[in-house]
Order: structure tokens, then C-alpha cells, then sequence
């Protein structure tokens, strides 16, 4: 007689079978009304309206602070020639930025200088493109939106807040992304390949806490 393994009783009240968990996508994050939109840039070399700005400050901070890119401050941005990062400083003298919420925005600034030590001699490292502005207007230090202290993680979601030239509807201006390098350069791939990301230049871009972890600087076919 071959043995027979023993059966254990069925539970008089067997569980209710679970449904597996589905991952859910990170909602948009929210931010402040004047926080983000259209700058124009008033100079020496006159006036042009040109990219996307947005108002930053560091997390324990009160001082704020204008972001965008620098090379809107040459022919990509209308004027003649291209302003070097240590012209910054005394090529701009205010920034209106029309948010996109509909608000207008004046800001007196002071371009801060970058570090000539952490700039490429040929160029093309991050630093470079980026322009920075101490605001000096008490009155919109609250739209200010909090700086991420650490990078994100590769896979992490993250949303480019600007207004884009084609591929997505009229008017979307949260534009869904995710981290797919994180060492010198933050690099993204959009959720949407259709992107035409012209306008973009300088744009915020926000992780889902609504923190600004990076600034756009330009695209990639590759």
C-alpha cells in the first residue's frame, strides 16, 4: 500500500482572494500661480521675449530667485550675438515673465555670475547654460517653488512645465517624462514622443513632491 500524504483541513473561512496591485502614475504636481511662464528680458541690448523662466528658492530659504537658460540670451533668444556667462551680470537688468495662469510679473534682478572655475573651456557642461537671477522684489518671493536638494533617481516620474511647439493638445503645459540618466547631465525621455519642444528652453522641471530638480536646456533625437 503506497503511503498517503496528509491533506490539511480547508480553513472554515478560506481569505478572500486579493486583486494584484497595479502601479498607479504619479499625479502632475501643483505649484504656485506666477511660478512658471513666458519671460521678457530687458538689456542693454534692448528688449526680447524669448523661452521659459520660472522662480525658484533653496529649501530653507526666503531669498528667490529667476531661472532660465542662458542661450536665450543670444540669437536663440533674438538678440545679435551670444551674452558669455560672465557678461550675465551686468547684460540684464529685469525680467517680466507672463505666467501661465495669466498673470504679469516685474521683476528687478542682478544676474548672478558662474563660477569660472566650473565652466568648460569648450563648453557644453551643464553650468553653462544656465542663467541665474537674485530677484529683488519682496512681493513675489511667495511663488517662489523649493529646489530639490539630491538628484532623481534613474526611472523616477518628472514633468517639464512649458508651453511646447506641436504633438501635444492646445494649451497642455505639463508635459510627463521620466529620468533615464542621472550623472552629469539629468537626462529625460517625454512619456509623449510626439514633443515638438521648441519654447521650452529654461523650463522648470519638477519631480512629484513639486520641487524643481533641473532646468531645460534642449533635446536630443538620439
Amino acid at each position: 500500500v503506497n503511503p498517503v500524504a496528509p491533506v490539511p483541513a480547508a480553513p472554515k473561512n478560506p481569505p478572500t482572494p486579493q486583486p494584484a496591485v497595479t502601479a498607479v502614475p504619479s499625479a502632475p504636481p501643483t505649484y504656485p500661480n506666477d511660478f512658471v511662464g513666458g519671460p521678457e528680458f530687458n538689456t542693454t541690448a534692448g528688449r526680447q521675449a524669448a523661452g521659459t523662466a520660472s522662480v525658484i528658492k533653496l529649501k530653507d530659504g526666503t531669498q528667490s530667485y529667476i531661472v532660465s537658460a542662458r542661450h536665450l540670451l543670444g540669437p536663440d533668444g533674438g538678440f545679435k550675438t551670444q551674452t558669455a556667462a560672465k557678461d550675465v551680470p551686468a547684460f540684464v537688468q529685469s525680467i517680466r515673465i507672463e505666467s501661465f495662469s495669466g498673470g504679469s510679473q516685474h521683476y528687478d534682478v542682478t544676474g548672478l555670475l558662474v563660477p569660472a572655475t566650473q565652466l568648460k573651456a569648450d563648453g557644453g557642461g551643464p553650468i553653462d547654460d544656465m542663467a541665474i537671477y537674485q530677484n529683488h522684489d519682496a512681493t513675489p518671493q511667495n511663488q517662489a517653488v523649493a529646489l530639490a536638494d539630491k538628484a532623481p533617481a534613474v526611472g523616477t516620474p518628472v514633468w517639464v512645465v512649458a508651453r511646447v511647439r506641436g504633438g501635444v493638445p492646445e494649451g497642455q503645459i505639463m508635459q510627463s517624462a521620466k529620468v533615464t540618466s542621472n550623472s552629469e547631465w539629468i537626462i529625460i525621455q517625454f512619456d509623449n514622443d510626439g514633443i515638438i519642444t521648441a519654447g521650452a528652453s529654461g523650463a522648470p522641471v519638477l519631480n512629484a513632491a513639486g520641487e524643481v530638480i533641473g532646468v531645460y536646456s534642449g533635446h536630443s533625437q538620439k
